[in-house]
């Protein structure tokens, strides 16, 4: 008689006499404090606009998914304590073309808008409520809100 081959466990069944280890309360790991971390929805994102989402590419989307995972530890305060996010009071010194487009998609009720600081220059504009920032635009450019360096 030769010997048996051990077969591979299959995964998520457990062995027997083994139970599976679930996270507490069977959550996702880390899933504790999420109502107080920082997330993110494109529902009210604007589609065909100059800084619509429609505009990102391929690499952009690879960029600011990257970043978004990495702010997503973070709470809302947190973010603007490291002026990572920004407010600004509409209108403010946005474009003009910026807060019109506010009104074409249907946001014109609208007394703030923020940005998240992707790199740099690039930012993700939004609405932050609660813990949720709901994204407008993309702005690769740092067009929405011009800033000129100070002479130095």
């Amino acid at each position: 008689m030769g010997k048996q081959k051990k077969r591979a466990p299959i995964p998520g069944k457990p062995r027997e006499g083994k139970p599976i280890a679930l996270p507490p309360e069977g959550r996702l790991p880390g899933a504790g404090n999420s109502h107080e971390r920082v997330c993110w929805r494109f529902t009210h994102a604007d589609r065909d606009g100059r800084w619509g989402i429609d505009k990102i590419t391929t690499e952009a989307w690879c960029e600011i998914v990257d970043r978004l995972a990495q702010l997503e530890t973070m709470t809302v305060q947190e973010l603007k304590q490291a002026k990572i996010y920004i407010e600004y009071e509409l209108p403010g010194k946005l474009l003009n073309e910026a807060v019109n487009r506010l009104l074409d998609v249907g946001l014109g009720d609208q007394t703030k808008v923020g940005r998240l600081r992707v790199t740099k220059q690039k930012r993700l504009y939004g609405i932050i409520e609660g813990n949720v920032f709901h994204a407008i635009w993309w702005d690769p450019l740092h067009e929405i809100y011009p800033w000129e360096p100070p002479n130095t």
